[in-house]
């Protein structure tokens, strides 16, 4: 009987509750919101953002009007920043570099060519527990910091032929349009938890271990009683 104790012991010592994961996963012009960690289901332990962008921003070159080509190198080495319940919680790195070469349409005074500078990212960040425990459904949202056009300082733009080359607003589908495209991407939401409740493994190891000692007592009930 001690022995059949001792290995019950045993087996329910090595079979913890493990962790658990719940995973949702977004655009980053999703309509659907993140749904909040339910606290029922256990202890949330972390609360994981990974995120990748790729954004298009949108420029001019210009150059005397007799001009027809023109080339351009850019090089962006800068931050996508975001955004939950109107509040910054985190931002990854992008990067990006091309050598474009351009047609140009001229006109009275200048000739001239929209184009784009791209950049994309991957990163990862924590989210504050409590703002995602027992919650309204929240949206989390990426900002590119100079969407809206003008000064640049995380891109370095440069042409060999002129030094007229400016930002517009948004990026450059046409003449300067602004749209979801410009700026596109993922946003991955994990939930590391510990269940509440014994894992199936734990609950199986526990009735393995009941059936052992009532097996063991049923025995000992058996033994016929020494002789006095």
């Amino acid at each position: 009987m001690r022995f059949v104790s001792a290995l019950l012991a045993g087996l329910l010592a090595v079979s913890p509750a493990g962790a658990a994961t719940i995973v949702q996963t977004r655009s980053l012009h999703d309509i659907f919101a993140f749904s909040a960690f339910d606290s029922s289901l256990g202890t949330l332990n972390s609360a994981t953002v990974d995120a990748s962008a790729t954004l298009a921003r949108g420029w001019y070159y210009r150059d005397d009007p007799s001009e027809t080509t023109g080339q351009v190198s850019y090089v962006i080495d800068g931050i996508y920043n975001f955004w939950m319940n109107s509040g910054p919680v985190g931002s990854i790195a992008i990067a990006g570099a091309d050598t474009l070469h351009l047609s140009l349409t001229s006109f009275v005074i200048f000739s001239v060519a929209p184009f784009e500078t791209s950049a994309t990212g991957t990163g990862s960040f924590g989210l504050n527990l409590a703002t995602v425990s027992d919650v309204l459904p929240f949206f989390i949202t990426g900002s590119d910091p100079y969407f809206a056009g003008g000064p640049t300082p995380d891109t370095t733009v440069f042409s060999p032929f002129t030094t007229d080359i400016f930002r517009t607003s948004g990026c450059n589908q046409g003449a300067g349009v602004i749209s979801d495209d410009c700026q596109r991407g993922t946003i991955t939401l994990t939930y590391d938890y510990t269940p509440s409740v014994p894992e199936p493994t734990t609950w199986a190891m526990m009735i393995v271990g009941f059936g052992l000692v009532g097996f063991a007592m049923r025995r000992r009930s058996q033994e016929p009683l020494a002789a006095s």
